[in-house]
């Protein structure tokens, strides 16, 4: 997607800010802007989750340290669709089911659409293809995958090895969803986190909406119904 000098600015995935501080944000913006050539957000980080519309909000009367990056280019947005704006392109992903995006999306892309720079261009479909193959080859795998978290190894491993009875079926679901949206083959993070939802809370549940709304639900929802079995 990117330039081989560009850094993909991976802490500002609206998707994933369940698992990161605002503070962390921050940080990985400020070390990024200092450290690397240019830094590459895609379309969708500018407008899901919170932090990088909090970070804006900060800046209400002068640029913020996004918007001098756009500004100086050192900061490079990809856009999924060529000559278009930010504010077109949020239009055009909430009707085609993506999902996530702040409460602030328009306001945000109406704020970036204000700020000179040169967009370069992303496809869609060939990164949710990638995406999809690389996903599915990793929770295929039989064995556990080493990392370097401070998770319990042994809880981890006998998690893994429970997600072998519903994983195939759940990536299999994902990857014909997201197939249909996309006219191509590839796999959406948006339909993956919903098939897991209708796996853990039925087929009524309605649409979820992000990562952070999910394990929300199912610790809400799924604790409340396991814990009202009375003691024997």
């Amino acid at each position: 997607m990117s330039r081989a000098d560009s850094a993909l600015f991976a802490a500002g995935h609206g998707f994933y800010q369940f698992a990161i501080s605002r503070s962390s944000f921050d940080r990985s913006l400020y070390y990024n802007l200092l450290l690397q050539p240019s830094l590459a957000i895609p379309d969708h980080y500018f407008l899901q989750g919170r932090w990088l519309g909090d970070h804006l909000a900060e800046y209400s009367s002068r640029d913020s340290w996004i918007e001098i990056g756009l500004r100086n280019g050192f900061v490079t947005p990809y856009f999924r669709r060529e000559g278009s704006s930010l504010s077109e392109l949020l239009a055009f992903m909430e009707g085609s089911d993506r999902r996530g995006f702040s409460a602030e999306a328009q306001r945000i892309a109406e704020r970036i659409d204000r700020t000179p720079f040169t967009a370069s261009h992303w496809s869609s479909v060939d990164n949710s293809a990638l995406f999809g193959a690389a996903l599915t080859s990793y929770l295929n795998a039989e064995q556990a995958p080493m990392l370097e978290t401070g998770l319990d190894p042994d809880d981890f491993v006998g998690f893994w090895n429970r997600s072998r009875e519903w994983i195939g079926q759940e990536l299999a679901i994902t990857s014909e969803r997201s197939s249909t949206l996309l006219g191509s083959e590839g796999i959406l993070l948006s339909q993956l986190i919903q098939v897991s939802g209708e796996r853990l809370l039925g087929d009524d549940l309605g649409r979820i909406e992000s990562v952070s709304e999910l394990l929300l639900r199912v610790k809400t929802q799924v604790g409340e119904h396991h814990h009202s079995i009375a003691p024997q």
